[in-house]
């Protein structure tokens, strides 16, 4: 799937920042799509891990006035497909911008053996350093007790 949307996880969903007084707001044509603030997005917390949220890339070029703008989540692959860089000679705010701890991909749920961190090493060693172990295994006994509730009941927000 290419660049999925962060409400519904489906494609064909553009999202942009659009400026309203002050500061940005998310847009979409998602029909799940909902208003909430990219400031308090952008840090994750026992209830509310993900960081996925639009952002420009640093590596577009501005064409009227804008940059394109992607989920979080999706920038790996957006570089990776359309921009001829590594990680390494990304610019060091947009590197991270878009980092994604080990600590928020463990609180997610994503199951150990299925998280790559060849890419993002470096990036979340200061943060991943900085994490408490005891915000660490909160999230382990959090995602273990939703290990035990039915898929279908479980909701995952992006």
């Amino acid at each position: 799937m290419i660049d999925p949307c962060g409400f519904c996880r489906q494609s064909g969903h553009p999202v942009k920042l659009v400026k309203q007084k002050r500061t940005f707001q998310p847009q979409s044509s998602c029909p799940q799509a909902i208003s909430f603030s990219l400031g308090a997005a952008t840090n994750s917390s026992k209830a509310s891990p993900s960081t996925n949220a639009p952002i420009w890339c640093q590596l577009c070029p501005v064409s009227s006035g804008d940059r394109a703008v992607f989920w979080k989540y999706n920038v790996h692959q957006h570089v990776t497909s359309s921009h001829d860089t590594s990680y390494e000679s990304l610019p060091a705010g947009f590197t991270k911008e878009i980092e994604i701890s080990q600590l928020e991909k463990e609180c997610l749920g994503i199951p150990l053996d299925l998280i790559d961190n060849s890419v993002q090493d470096d990036l979340n060693a200061t943060a991943v350093a900085s994490t408490s172990q005891n915000s660490l295994t909160k999230c382990r006994r959090q995602n273990f007790k939703a290990t035990l509730v039915p898929s279908a009941q479980r909701r995952f927000k992006f």
